[in-house]
């Protein structure tokens, strides 16, 4: 069980603080015990109020070990292979990526992503819509996590990625 103040990753809402944790005020309740989260996300706005035993994908963010980790292993996270040419049918692939919370596959699905929509851009087509929020959708996800982890503005992210990976 996560603990108030505590930092965690909630489904696909992404980062939250842990603000309490408790049996809330107006909630209904079958037994009058059910504890719950009430999580506030860092980058949105509004509260969630959830049970802890919830089946809803919950866990701690990464140690900043972890994120340096991930950084420099961005070049050997392979793009997946996917050759679904249907625009939905490929954006319901991609969104499976998504549906891990992992951020590996977060950078394997925003890599293949930014592939898929050059090699459209070369043949003169717009990229996919879909694909396109996936990707923002993905970025987002994983800059807040990282910028969490490495204690830096979500938007130097990119940058910190960047200069990390010309280095190496």
């Amino acid at each position: 069980m996560f603990q108030a103040g505590e930092l965690i990753v909630y489904a696909n809402t992404g980062v939250c603080r842990v603000e309490a944790v408790g049996v809330p005020d107006g909630l209904p309740s079958s037994d009058g015990v059910t504890l719950y989260y009430k999580l506030v996300p860092l980058y949105g706005v509004g509260t969630i109020q959830i049970p802890v035993n919830t089946r809803v994908f919950m866990r701690p963010v990464l140690t900043r070990q972890q994120a340096e980790q991930l950084v420099e292993s961005i070049p050997q996270i392979k793009e997946d292979d996917c050759a679904i040419e249907n625009p939905r049918l490929a954006a319901e692939h991609f969104r499976s990526r998504l549906d891990t919370h992992r951020c590996e596959d977060l950078v394997c699905l925003i890599k293949t992503v930014h592939q898929r929509s050059q090699a459209q851009q070369k043949r003169g087509r717009k990229p996919s819509r879909a694909e396109q929020q996936l990707l923002r959708r993905a970025k987002e996800l994983l800059h807040g996590e990282l910028a969490v982890a490495l204690e830096l503005p979500v938007g130097e992210v990119a940058e910190y990625i960047r200069r990390k990976l010309e280095a190496s």
